[in-house]
């Protein structure tokens, strides 16, 4: 092999963090938030920071027990420090992202050389959908960073015997477990399991310091376990039995897509990188000084994607997990077929360009977004009453993002169907009666409305002529494309 093993630099890794932190920064908050998942969890972290309880997830004041929670603890520092923005709230997703890249080059170094482990770390940072995915502030990139983490710790410790790195897998795993759930220990107990199993390299498991690592891992992981569901009696059952065993299982929630759909978004996201795996991925198998390597990092590529094609529902961000061990695999392959350096680099500077032209440009492609909700926040009159925001028929994911308070919410609470936002805040009405006051039917808003307490209505435009035949006279604020806000007729502006 052509590669050398040569260590990995503090000052080539300062280089590497400056460059993406650049590069990935740049026009981190030129676009709105994408709804609903950056209003949603953006909201959720919020709320923690307004009520001072950093323990139970809220969603518009509803429990909200879908996700761990440390994603809204993160997500609380650059709020307290920035405000709410569209750049504040994406600044983690981003400095993960690049905190990922800079890890994966230094041990990816440790056990291929400083060549390979550069070249993984550039090509990971320019794969398109862990570019986008550090441009949205949900949990999918963060949990692919502390996975990778885990993962790539894991198979330094091993090949370097040492603890220090062992231990610091169990750590990432324990971050990973309280980002997204059970993943954070199924996934490195699963891939390191089969690649002991299939190398037959039963010695290693009395190295991977099993009873320390797992002793830290629960002592990472259970104190909020624990007190969330003291606080929560039935938090324990909705984590772990509907949201990570049901959900996995089930056929019943959003985003129904075939099984083969993981194969073409991983196709398309690793793109141009992809040519060079499909085009020469035998060569590969032919190194026999690098099989060890090349088998754990096929089985970790191979496990993410079984693993999450199995489920009938299926979101994009699930596969990033992915994208680093094929970043690797491909960064060996370009070393082995002495792809020249020009071109290797001329490509890195296309794909730079093209990421950089997209994220400059997404704020005028059509999206879900309701891109003018600060600005029809802005127009309410200055300190409402709390519960004066009302969102008519539907619930507008930054609305209480932006307004910075909790709103009613008027639908049919008693007739709900599917996996949505409705299901998502109903949840609650179960366990806290006080939720009576936000969530409210047709019949309780319109008694509101005809009293004199001033109300702002956000209603989609679709829902207008049916909101005009039952409100009688009224005022209207602020509209946008999507949005009116109105109130009473006798309600001051």
């Amino acid at each position: 092999m052509k590669n050398t093993l040569v260590a990995p630099t503090t000052k080539e890794a300062g280089w590497l963090f400056a460059a993406f932190f650049l590069f990935y920064f740049l026009f981190l908050g030129s676009h709105p938030l994408l709804l609903p998942d950056e209003g949603r969890y953006s909201e959720v972290a919020r709320e923690m920071l307004a009520s001072g309880d950093f323990i139970t997830p809220r969603l518009n004041g509803s429990l909200f027990f879908h996700k761990p929670i440390l994603f809204y603890w993160l997500q609380t520092i650059p709020i307290s420090l920035f405000g709410i923005n569209p750049w504040s709230l994406r600044i983690v997703p981003a400095l993960l992202g690049v905190g990922g890249i800079v890890f994966q080059y230094w041990t990816c170094s440790l056990f291929l050389g400083r060549s390979i482990g550069l070249k993984s770390a550039l090509i990971l940072g320019t794969t398109p959908l862990y570019f986008g995915a550090a441009h949205y502030a949900d949990m999918d990139l963060e949990v692919a960073v502390w996975l990778n983490a885990c993962l790539l710790s894991l198979f330094v410790g091993i090949q370097h015997d040492k603890k220090s790195w062992l231990i610091s897998a169990y750590i990432f795993g324990a971050l990973a477990f309280l980002t997204k759930g059970l993943i954070g220990l199924a996934f490195p107990a699963t891939i390191m399991g089969l690649w002991i199993v299939w190398t037959r390299q039963w010695t290693l498991i009395k190295k991977l310091q099993l009873p320390l690592g797992l002793a830290l891992f629960f002592l990472i992981t259970l104190p909020w376990l624990i007190v969330v569901s003291q606080r929560n009696p039935d938090f324990l059952h909705f984590f772990f039995y509907e949201q990570q065993f049901t959900r996995f299982a089930g056929a019943g929630f959003n985003n129904a897509v075939p099984w083969w759909f993981y194969i073409a978004i991983t196709l398309g996201g690793f793109i141009p990188w992809t040519y060079f795996l499909l085009r020469h991925f035998k060569v590969l198998y032919r190194l026999e000084s690098q099989q060890p390597t090349v088998l754990y990092l096929t089985i970790w590529a191979l496990s993410v994607l079984i693993f999450f094609s199995i489920p009938q529902s299926k979101l994009v961000g699930y596969i990033l997990p992915i994208f680093a061990p094929l970043a690797i695999l491909t960064a060996v392959l370009i070393e082995n077929i002495a792809v020249p350096e020009k071109i290797f680099r001329t490509i890195l500077a296309m794909v730079a360009i093209l990421a950089l032209l997209f994220a400059g440009t997404l704020r005028y492609f059509p999206t879900k977004s309701l891109r003018s909700m600060r600005e029809l926040v802005k127009a309410l009159p200055q300190n409402i009453a709390p519960l004066s925001i009302v969102s008519y028929h539907t619930y507008i994911q930054d609305l209480p993002l932006y307004s910075q308070q909790t709103i009613r919410v008027v639908y049919h609470w008693q007739n709900i169907h599917g996996d949505n936002w409705s299901s998502e805040l109903a949840y609650a009405l179960a366990y806290d009666p006080a939720q009576n006051k936000r969530l409210i039917d047709d019949n309780t808003f319109w008694q509101l409305w005809r009293q004199k307490r001033p109300l702002y209505v956000f209603i989609q435009k679709k829902d207008l002529p049916d909101f005009t035949e039952k409100a009688g006279n009224f005022k209207q604020i602020a509209a946008d494309k999507n949005t009116i806000v109105v109130t009473q007729s006798s309600s001051p502006n």
